[in-house]
């Protein structure tokens, strides 16, 4: 556990000043001298799970009970599963893939619009494949990234659709490689040139870009044409990626490390850096903060290394690595409890904290598994949390913060189920609002 001191003095007056009476004997012996206290503060990680003894604590200290709005899209007959989600102007534009089975990869592109009631506005043409992600571009239209094709044999995918769903262009490469689900594109940014940096893998010893076994960072046009396609690092799967406020790329792996690359403009890797333990570590979610420091969120199994003082016996915790604009530690800190979590998402509040979203993957003794919502300082302290909100097989992946209107709304692949007990193996696409309480 993390310690902060903070002291004070105590400055004892003399009594000279009172009358002879009020003062006793025992006061000659008292020394005017300057005292000093300590008080213990704690900048800890760890939710209290048990603090009555009493069975689980649900706490109810961020968001209301009841959501404001919960929409379940039931679009196929098999397994439906959620990526990531964008807000545009009251709507949500979400990816994923439809009636995906097993590791099959059979599945059809997911690609639509809702409303700020979550009723559906588009929907774009199946086939099969599926988008990692999409953004909102500064031509006010949507690029989304991901692969198409069937079985284990993919090529990246990218497309730009207008606010309505409709083709403008499409990009492809090909591979014939049946190895690892083929090539795919997992994240995008648009880059300050006004085209577009897109990350991703390509199948093992695949030499797709004719630089052999490593993931891929390549710049399209704002039209659609490849200007360049350049190695990574490493051969992990790229998992996330921003622009960085000097208008490199940070992108981050999925390794057994928290690794993480700066890529110039032109492509080219100018540093790579990995913090973790001797055990698993996964980062999820990179977060830049106003003041210039980024945030990388994820889990972790490790208690050695830069993880200090996990206390989740050799499960999944969470945990925030903070980092500064040269790719430097500053802080780190696991955070959870009992059972299994991991970090999803990260958000600056504007009142100076952090919102992180996480869900845990161990069912509680309810049979549910839960999102998870904790508020910290920017030293990565917990200040509170909200774990009511259980779901049976409510598996988060990705979460947007509206500040305006103090909104948490989940993306996820919800099963079906109707206890646990239900042999149905079915998920859909969820999403679900929470209204941030004493709002």
């Amino acid at each position: 556990m993390k310690t902060l001191l903070f002291s004070y003095k105590f400055l004892f007056m003399t009594l000279m000043s009172l009358p002879l009476a009020l003062c006793s004997s025992d006061d000659t012996n008292e020394d005017d001298s300057i005292e000093e206290e300590i008080i213990e503060e704690t900048c800890t990680g760890e939710m209290v799970s048990h603090p009555t003894n009493t069975g689980y604590n649900r706490n109810h200290k961020l968001f209301d009970a009841d959501w404001l709005g919960s929409y379940l899209f039931e679009e196929g007959n098999g397994n439906d599963f959620a990526q990531k989600f964008i807000h545009n102007n009251g709507v949500f534009v979400c990816t994923g893939t439809f009636d995906e089975t097993g590791f099959s990869e059979d599945g059809n592109l997911a690609l639509y619009a809702l409303n700020q009631n979550f009723e559906s506005l588009w929907t774009f043409p199946k086939q099969p494949g599926k988008f990692y992600d999409v953004i909102h571009a500064s031509d006010n239209n949507y690029v989304a990234v991901g692969r198409i094709g069937n079985g284990d044999v993919s090529k990246i995918h990218a497309v730009k659709v207008n606010l309505s769903g409709e083709l403008i262009w499409e990009y492809t490469v090909d591979t014939t490689d049946e190895m690892n689900l083929g090539a795919y594109a997992t994240t995008i940014v648009e880059s300050s040139s006004g085209g577009y940096i897109v990350v991703g893998d390509a199948p093992y010893n695949s030499n797709l870009f004719g630089f052999g076994d490593k993931s891929f960072i390549l710049s399209l046009s704002d039209t659609g044409e490849q200007q360049w396609a350049k190695p990574l690092s490493n051969a992990h799967e790229p998992l996330d990626m921003i622009m960085g406020n000097n208008g490199n790329f940070i992108v981050a792996f999925n390794s057994h490390d928290f690794t993480i690359n700066e890529v110039g403009t032109d492509g080219e890797v100018l540093k790579e850096v990995s913090f973790g333990s001797s055990e698993w570590d996964r980062p999820n979610h990179i977060l830049q903060l106003s003041d210039g420091n980024y945030i990388i969120t994820g889990a972790t199994k490790g208690s050695d290394g830069d993880v200090s003082e996990n206390k989740n016996y050799g499960l999944a915790q969470i945990w925030a690595v903070k980092i500064d604009a040269s790719l430097n530690l500053i802080n780190e800190q696991p955070i959870g409890f009992f059972g299994s979590q991991i970090g999803i998402n990260m958000a600056e509040m504007n009142d100076g904290n952090l919102l992180l979203s996480a869900h845990s993957t161990i069912q509680y003794a309810q049979g549910e598994k839960t999102p998870i919502f904790i508020r910290l300082t920017k030293d990565l302290c917990i200040i509170d949390w909200d774990d009511s909100l259980g779901q049976d097989e409510y598996l988060l992946t990705d979460v947007i913060w509206l500040e305006d209107s103090k909104e948490a709304v989940t993306f996820s692949h919800a099963n079906d189920r109707g206890n646990i007990h239900d042999t149905t193996d079915d998920f859909y696409h969820h999403l679900i609002s929470f209204k941030l309480e004493n709002n």
